[in-house]
């Protein structure tokens, strides 16, 4: 698949130039488009998925059982796929990033076992990291930065863009359009932890033709999903052509096949992020 990544300057991306010093660089394995850190819990060492998506953090139920994590009742959750499954609240609990302590609200025990983890992902971290800290994803070095939102102030050379913060999702404004349909303006989840690039129900009335498959690699059941391409995708500036393969029936999101093209910042302190093209990305 090739997608063309148009209307822009490329810029070079080598590093994300900011006035604040991070917390902690942290070295990123990718599973698949999504971005992977090794945390510790206790003398546990396990892999996290960083996923703007997830409504809380989230340990697979048996690495919490493996720790012994005290548990304080049960509940439904969501994800990728349909329906809900069973979680465990799990009590308060510290994972060290090296010397960054984070520390959970309302942490859950959910079986990951057939979330699709290239890298046997363990856990994610979800909307409440991303709202505790500054969080920098660079592609081009495979590593994180963490920064205190207190004393953050980007200085790089990206595009700010704005969010929607409604805890617990994080969501943005983009123009989206298919063969046939004029193009609308969609707020759609900002999803870091999902390897799709674009979700949207708008291929529906696309007029090319779509074809069936079953979809919802993730948290819940797998279910038939449509799939089309959208024609172009635009983010602030920056404009996205051609094949950009969309399902429907789910979560409305942008993930990690678009995202990977840009370093990125995200900022849920001041509900912005600042993008920067990455360089020679097609």
């Amino acid at each position: 698949m090739i997608v063309a990544l148009l209307s822009l300057a490329v810029l070079s991306a080598a590093t994300q130039a900011t006035s604040a010093k991070p917390l902690v660089v942290l070295p990123v394995r990718l599973d698949g488009y999504v971005m992977a850190v090794q945390g510790t819990i206790a003398t546990e060492s396990l892999w996290f998925d960083l996923d703007t998506g997830g409504l809380h953090t989230i340990i697979d139920t048996a690495a919490a059982k493996a720790l012994r994590l005290p548990t304080a009742g049960s509940q439904q959750v969501g994800g990728a796929g349909k329906g809900a499954v069973a979680a465990l609240k799990l009590r308060p609990f510290n994972i060290r990033l090296q010397d960054v302590t984070f520390h959970p609200s309302d942490p859950l025990a959910v079986d990951l076992s057939q979330a699709g983890s290239a890298v046997g992902a363990r856990g994610l971290l979800g909307f409440d990291f991303f709202s505790q800290y500054v969080v920098g994803f660079n592609y081009d070095l495979n590593t994180v930065s963490l920064y205190n939102p207190a004393t953050y102030h980007y200085d790089g050379t990206g595009r700010r863009i704005p969010l929607v913060i409604r805890p617990p999702r994080a969501f943005v404004t983009v123009i989206v359009s298919v063969p046939g349909v004029a193009p609308e303006r969609h707020l759609l989840r900002l999803d870091t932890g999902s390897s799709d690039s674009v979700d949207d129900d708008i291929i529906l009335r696309s007029m090319e033709p779509k074809r069936t498959v079953t979809g919802g690699v993730g948290i819940g059941t797998r279910f038939r999903t449509d799939l089309g391409t959208i024609s172009s995708l635009q983010i602030g500036p920056y404009i996205l052509h051609s094949n950009l393969v969309s399902a429907t029936g789910g979560v409305q999101l942008i993930g990690g096949q678009v995202w990977h093209r840009f370093n990125i910042v995200f900022d849920f302190s001041r509900s912005c992020m600042y993008l920067e093209p990455r360089r020679g990305l097609k």
